[in-house]
């Protein structure tokens, strides 16, 4: 990302999933869009630094990882680790070290009430029961109210 944040940071595993990351650094909680109606799990990893109060005015961009056939957001916990000790690795130089961003993991599988057999593939049931997209977008704007997310932002790329 342009103008991404790669300074160095101290890296920490706190979990706070009570407060949903309002102090640590990894958490699963259960969103629920009141839109749809629908409750699934949800895995959020703020990158290193993000509680420094010198760092109380940078946003992050956000990566939202969709897990596969099968798969729930809690899987992905481990890669999570891997990415931001990467963003803050001591052995690299600046511009070699990803930019620092937030990672979420939304829930895709079915779910009670749901009306489907395996899983969304996160779009919106044509029966209009499965409202895996709508869902996905409430999580979205809750995070966007909730973490210091980067706005949107055009980028040109020249070959």
């Amino acid at each position: 990302w342009p103008g991404g944040d790669r300074r160095m940071a101290a890296f920490s595993t706190t979990v706070d999933n009570a407060g949903r990351c309002a102090n640590g650094y990894q958490c699963a909680f259960e969103f629920r869009s009141d839109r749809t109606g629908r409750a699934g799990p949800v895995s959020v990893f703020l990158p290193p630094g993000y509680h420094d109060p010198a760092n109380a005015g940078v946003r992050y961009p956000v990566v939202y990882l969709l897990h596969g056939y099968g798969m729930q957001p809690s899987e992905f916990a481990g890669a999570a680790l891997v990415v931001a000790a990467r963003m803050v690795a001591r052995n690299t130089g600046d511009w070699q070290r990803p930019a620092k961003f937030i990672l979420v993991f939304p829930d895709g599988r079915c779910r009670d009430g749901d009306g489907c057999l395996e899983g969304t593939f996160f779009v919106d049931s044509v029966a209009g029961n499965a409202r895996m997209e709508t869902y996905f977008l409430d999580l979205y704007n809750w995070v966007d109210r909730t973490y210091r997310t980067r706005p949107t932002e055009s980028v040109e790329v020249v070959e």
